[in-house]
């Protein structure tokens, strides 16, 4: 997503980031650290296409991806179609928790600032 985007979600008013956003950070980071979930594994709408809306945060997002799935060339090496580990699960579950209690403006902060692009500025600054 775009700066000009993830700024229509207002980001450019959240301050720093919170105990709850740094938590969330730390686990969005932890989806693409995993091998399987390079797009972002059962969470890929909300954290690569930026739908962070309460309709996209429900638990049972995650459900899709236990669904069996025919394994052509744009799923190889993805963990698609098989069950999540516990662990696994539980990790999105937590992420989805710590999304929904944000507002939207913080989501999209949040998944913006773990993806490691820099702090937004002010929409209005100019450059020097």
């Amino acid at each position: 997503m775009c700066i000009n985007c993830v700024r229509a979600y207002g980001i450019d008013e959240v301050g720093e980031s919170t105990p709850e956003m740094v938590e969330a950070i730390e686990l969005v980071c932890w989806v693409y650290a995993q091998d399987g979930y390079g797009v972002g594994g059962p969470l890929h709408i909300q954290l690569d296409d930026y739908n962070l809306e309460d309709r996209f945060l429900e638990d049972s997002a995650i459900d899709w991806w236990e669904k069996p799935v025919q394994v052509h060339e744009r799923t190889r090496g993805s963990l698609m179609g098989e069950v999540l580990d516990p662990e696994h699960k539980a990790k999105f579950l937590r992420l989805l928790k710590l999304l929904r209690a944000m507002t939207l403006a913080e989501r999209a902060a949040t998944v913006w600032r773990a993806k490691g692009f820099p702090e937004v500025v002010a929409s209005t600054a100019t450059p020097s």
